[in-house]
Order: C-alpha cells, then structure tokens, then sequence
C-alpha cells in the first residue's frame, strides 16, 4: 500500500512540474495497485496532489476536497500561468489506462525514471543564452522597450530575438512563450 500511495504522491509532484504524460501513468498505476490489494483509491488521494496543480481532465474526475482547497488557491495565484495550459483529456485517458497495466515494479522503475528537472538543452528549446535572457525578461511581462533598456540592446534587437523565440518554441504570441518558460522552469 506504501508503494501504491507514494506513486501517487509522485504523480502528483511530476504534474505541478508539467510532465502530465509521465503523471498520468503513476496515477494510473497508483490506482490500479490500489484496487488490486482492495485498498479504495479514495478522492482524498488526490486532494494534496491537486493542489499541488493537477490539471484538467484529473481535478474534474474527482470532486474537490476541503482540506487542500486553501493550499490549491494559494499555489494556483502564484502559478496563474500553468493554468492556462488546458491538457487533451483523450490523450490523459489513454496514459492513464496504460499506467493501470503496469506491474508494481514497472511502475516503480518508471518513478525512478522520471527526470523532475528537464535538462537544460532540453529546457532551452533551442534558444541562445540571450534568447533565453529576453524570454524570461517576456515571461515576467516585459515590454520590448523595457527589456531593451533591462539588456543594453535596441527595441529592434529584442523585437528580432522575440520573432527567434516564438519560432523556435513553436509559439503564436508572446503569452504563450511565457507559459513554454514557466513550464520548462526557465521563468
């Protein structure tokens, strides 16, 4: 049972840090496990993990618990950004199904595979070291003037290395740049 709740806690950390495909499975196999030693997997399993930031499709599955809802509010203000990032339940459903095939040392080893902290090259996304200094400057919701003045460059240099940022991060606007760096922990 220790097991079964600690890949959940896991979960739970692993989805406030935004690797839901990864959470999803440790709940799935969380639960699973849960049922398989007749142990209920109740909706006060998730109330610390939601409040930790568990996005949709999972917060609706299970009604809200009282006693995180202080923590939730709290943790949700600070991380308004993250919010915005709407998951595709189907796509939840499906990672969620395959964490309850798991077996318990699957899951386990899945837990002890998990990297919580993107590595740097990865968390980039291809960015120089000043592109990353003008998206975190963007993410804290600098104008190009400021951010100009902030880094010693012209309003047209930052306007340059903002096109740059969207097209290497695949972005359309500068907020959703903002929310890639607030996940990737770059903000």
């Amino acid at each position: 049972r220790q097991i079964a709740s600690c890949l959940g806690a896991i979960a739970g950390a692993l989805s406030a840090m935004g690797h839901y495909e990864v959470a999803a499975r440790l709940f799935g196999a969380s639960e699973a496990h849960h049922e398989r030693i007749a142990f209920p997997f109740v909706t006060e399993t998730f109330a610390f993990q939601r409040a930790l930031g568990l996005p949709e499709p999972w917060a609706s599955m299970h009604p809200e618990c009282e006693v995180a809802d202080a923590l939730r509010r709290t943790l949700l203000e600070r991380t308004a950004a993250l919010r915005a990032v709407t998951l595709n339940a189907e796509l939840a459903s499906a990672w969620w199904a395959e964490g309850r095939v798991l077996t318990l040392d699957e899951a386990v080893a899945l837990a002890l595979a998990a990297e919580p902290i993107s590595p740097p090259i990865k968390a980039a996304g291809g960015l120089s070291a000043r592109e990353l200094e003008v998206l975190r400057l963007l993410a804290e919701g600098a104008s190009n003037r400021a951010i100009a003045d902030s880094l010693s460059l012209s309003e047209r240099t930052v306007e340059r290395h903002v096109t740059h940022i969207l097209t290497k991060l695949d972005c359309e606007t500068r907020t959703a740049a903002a929310i890639w760096s607030v996940r990737h922990g770059l903000a």
